[in-house]
């Protein structure tokens, strides 16, 4: 099978086209019309994939060579309902419908969540790799503006405008699951990084 098929509720008034999106297209740009910030998200997946592979001075060279050619062998993509299960409820926050595609074939998968209350906004984004660097291949810097940082002990890297209250934190998990955490009108980055603690990242890591 190529790719399943996203489940949107109905109505959705972010779905304006058919969400069977291929990799290939989201790569080349085409964004969903639920927002997915896609080519920003794969741009810092791609810096993580490489300040992992740069510090992990452990890792043997095969997994590193089948790393660097697709996805590595014997990985099976985590489908997004999974991940789904994995987005947070938020103490003070209304949380959206959650979104979501799988694209078997290409070993990636996507699971998203909005969450508002008033004045601010927030997204949470996992995204399951299968170490596919392909899937990365093409975008090989961060966006301008991002440091390197860790969560948990987790790679990341992370961007603050104090002037908007805006940010954006993301870390790899497992080698393989990139975790966004994205705000709008948040009181720092302390409390935009404190997202990361309602979800269980040993648990994510541990997927297989």
């Amino acid at each position: 099978m190529n790719g399943e098929r996203a489940h949107y509720p109905p109505g959705d008034a972010n779905v304006g086209v058919d969400f069977t999106v291929t990799t290939s297209r989201i790569l080349r740009g085409t964004r969903p019309a639920w927002r997915f910030p896609v080519k920003r998200f794969a741009l810092c997946a791609a810096a993580l994939i490489t300040l992992v592979s740069c510090s992990s001075s452990s890792d043997s060279s095969s997994d590193t060579a089948a790393a660097g050619s697709g996805a590595a062998s014997g990985i099976k993509v985590v489908p997004h309902e999974t991940l789904q299960t994995f987005l947070p409820t938020l103490p003070g926050w209304t949380r959206g419908e959650l979104k979501g595609e799988t694209e078997a074939a290409d070993g990636i998968a996507r699971a998203q969540a909005e969450y508002e209350k008033p004045g601010s906004a927030l997204t949470v984004t996992i995204m399951d790799t299968s170490m596919n660097r392909d899937l990365l291949a093409q975008m090989n810097d961060p966006s301008p503006g991002f440091s390197k940082t860790t969560v948990s002990g987790y790679p990341g890297v992370q961007e603050w405008t104090d002037a908007a209250k805006s940010g954006d934190v993301q870390i790899l998990v497992g080698g393989r699951f990139n975790v966004s955490i994205n705000g709008n009108a948040m009181p720092d980055l302390a409390t935009l990084r404190a997202v990361f603690d309602a979800i269980d990242l040993k648990k994510l890591a541990a997927l297989k």
